[in-house]
């Protein structure tokens, strides 16, 4: 605290820097986990229309996360364990214990399911404070977002900071976040980037939206994977195609 110190010129000289030191700060490279779509340790948006394979796009980076070596919990509110068995095949998931997956299933307690954010935050604290104690560089994805905001107006600036600060609580415990959310409403000049509070997006590190969804044939699909937002270098749209 401030008053802890006599001296003001010492407390500033502990906790600022200056323009010299900045500048003459040593470079450090963006921490990509997966270059150009994933930074260590920041808060990212993942959005898109319904049906355009969002849920599968994070799954395939969940996987490639984790076969670098990061401990991800994958937590799924949205879609049947079934259909992600499915997805991890097609996929071809690495077979790894760095990847753990979070689901509803008919067999569980109430107790083993995957809380949300009003019931169950503090769990979600622990599981990446205990990665963190164990020497892991823990990701989790929250897949959908208003999944786990239960009784939130997602158009309320007030209501959605409630949310987006426990997710920036969680990347500030040294986690890499990723919520998967819905693009807006549909217009002449197409979707917009996200739906919901202006808050959503203001309150994340980088985020990404799909476009140009095509169906490529029974098994595959084309899309651009579009940066809309980011606090780093801005990079040009990737085209990415799925067999």
């Amino acid at each position: 605290m401030v008053n802890n110190y006599e001296d003001l010129n010492e407390f500033l000289e502990k906790a600022t820097q200056t323009s010299s030191q900045l500048v003459d700060s040593e470079p450090i490279p963006i921490p990509y986990l997966i270059d150009p779509l994933v930074i260590k340790n920041n808060l990212h948006l993942i959005t898109g229309p319904i049906g355009h394979m969002k849920s599968y796009l994070s799954l395939w980076l969940a996987g490639k996360i984790a076969s670098a070596g990061s401990k991800v919990l994958f937590v799924d509110k949205e879609n049947s364990l079934l259909m992600v068995e499915s997805r991890a095949r097609a996929l071809e998931l690495p077979k790894t214990d760095k990847l753990v997956y979070w689901c509803e299933r008919p067999s569980m307690t109430k107790a083993e399911m995957p809380p949300d954010f009003k019931t169950g935050f503090k769990l979600y604290k622990k599981i990446i404070q205990m990665w963190k104690q164990q020497g892991e560089d823990p990701v989790i994805f929250f897949d959908t977002l208003n999944r786990f905001s239960p009784g939130m107006d997602e158009n309320s600036v007030q209501h959605m900071a409630v949310i987006t600060e426990k997710l920036v609580a969680l990347r500030n415990l040294g986690a890499t976040v990723i919520a998967l959310h819905q693009v807006g409403k549909p217009s002449e000049n197409g979707y917009r980037d996200y739906r919901g509070s202006s808050e959503i997006a203001a309150s994340v590190d980088v985020a990404h939206t799909i476009k140009g969804f095509r169906p490529e044939g029974e098994n595959s699909a084309s899309f651009t994977i579009q940066q809309f937002k980011t606090r780093w270098l801005p990079h040009s749209p990737i085209q990415t195609v799925f067999d």
